[in-house]
């Protein structure tokens, strides 16, 4: 039987969400794969790692605790990333894509327990279990 992919939600104003809970996870793999998606996307908490192929955002990306984001090529968000866990990417990571005004700080803000691999090319990365 073919999944299928998970549709976003309006969760105030105008803007959309993309809610991935442990239904959207096969083998700890977004089912859809990729994720290009204009509005926020919220990742339920206490799911382990979660692959993407690629994560791209125009808003802001957010887990719940014990989650964290792996990305095979890269994550970009115009708003903040935060992860309950790590933040794994295999090439480079970006917040605070804002192009029609300046972000804010906590729109450039990369946080997560630790950053495992992949560079932040744009954003404030700050790690909150570094030892």
């Amino acid at each position: 039987m073919k999944q299928k992919k998970p549709q976003p939600k309006i969760t105030g104003g105008n803007v959309e969400t993309l809610v991935i809970t442990n239904k959207d996870i096969k083998d700890n793999k977004y089912i859809a794969g990729a994720v290009n998606f204009k509005g926020n996307v919220e990742i339920a908490a206490d799911l382990g790692w979660l692959s993407f192929a690629s994560l791209k955002v125009t808003n802001s990306i957010v887990t719940g605790a014990g989650t964290g984001i792996k990305a095979d090529e890269g994550i970009e968000a115009g708003g903040g990333i935060e992860a309950g866990v790590n933040i794994s990417a295999g090439l480079r990571i970006f917040a605070g894509l804002i192009m029609w005004r300046k972000p804010k700080l906590e729109e450039l803000e990369i946080k997560c327990q630790q950053l495992e691999s992949g560079e932040v090319a744009c954003g404030n990365l700050i790690e909150t279990n570094r030892s």
